[in-house]
């Protein structure tokens, strides 16, 4: 409502009280006019001039000229856990551990105790009929994870394990082209298990093996998983409370080691 038609209405509005009433009770209904028309015109002016209050930054930037608009940030997508499906998990007994427990159950196991980088090539698995590597025929994996090593810490020269090992892998991937590999790192041992030196199994030894194994590793392309850091205690060697033998994990440790391998393999 504008001013002129304000006006108007309270000339009419006088009009007609003045034959009616005092002069005093038409001041006094004129000025009520007054007030509610101005009070008026002033809320619809204030509603129709305030604009909303921005709900985004983007909005903001629409509302106030030469305000840069923010990027818009994509939704964060949680990284998806690492899958085992269509993966083998091929060696030793340290691996026995992971298919008992039922962590790992979606991939195959094929290992035998005391298998070693040469027996792989002649001794089945307890179930099986032909030679633990000879099982990779017939059969399409997407990764295959090898476990060697413990059975061969009392070998005297270094060279032929690794030598003999880089055998395992060229094996394999004759067997599996399209696969990834990944050598795993040998656990740790426990301070006891180590001091005894039981058949040469002590954790110098085992540094040892590790850092060449990672070399390898690096050398045939293939990936290289070291859970020993997530398996260790502050002197590197396996919790007393990790094993009942000093070698082999219990449950527990061998959840945190496959957690070890998931974290790994999204990171690599």
């Amino acid at each position: 409502m504008n001013l002129k038609e304000s006006i108007m209405k309270i000339h009419r509005f006088y009009s007609y009280f003045s034959g009616k009433t005092s002069l005093y009770a038409c001041a006094v209904v004129i000025w009520a006019v007054i007030y509610i028309l101005c009070g008026q015109t002033v809320r619809i002016s204030g509603a129709e001039a305030a604009p909303p209050a921005p709900d985004t930054a983007a909005q903001a930037a629409l509302i106030q000229p030469g305000r840069p608009v923010p990027p818009v940030q994509p939704p964060v997508i949680p990284a998806k856990p690492a899958s085992f499906e269509k993966s083998v998990f091929l060696g030793n007994s340290s691996i026995a551990s992971l298919y008992v427990y039922g962590l790992v159950s979606d991939a195959d196991f094929l290992y035998r105790v005391g298998l070693t980088v040469n027996s792989v090539f002649t001794k089945p698995t307890v179930t099986g009929t032909v030679p633990v590597m000879d099982e990779l025929d017939g059969r399409q994996y997407g990764q295959i994870f090898l476990m060697f090593g413990q059975n061969e810490l009392g070998w005297v020269y270094t060279d032929i394990f690794i030598d003999r090992y880089a055998a395992v892998i060229d094996a394999v991937k004759e067997r599996q082209p399209g696969a990834r590999i990944y050598v795993m790192s040998i656990p740790p041992v426990s301070e006891k298990v180590s001091l005894k030196n039981a058949n040469g199994v002590n954790q110098p030894k085992i540094d040892e093996y590790n850092a060449r194994l990672a070399e390898l590793a690096r050398l045939k392309n293939a990936g290289y998983l070291n859970a020993s850091p997530a398996l260790a205690d502050k002197s590197g060697f396996l919790p007393e409370d990790a094993s009942t033998d000093g070698v082999h994990l219990n449950k527990t440790y061998s959840e945190i080691w496959v957690q070890a391998i998931k974290d790994q393999l999204k990171g690599s």
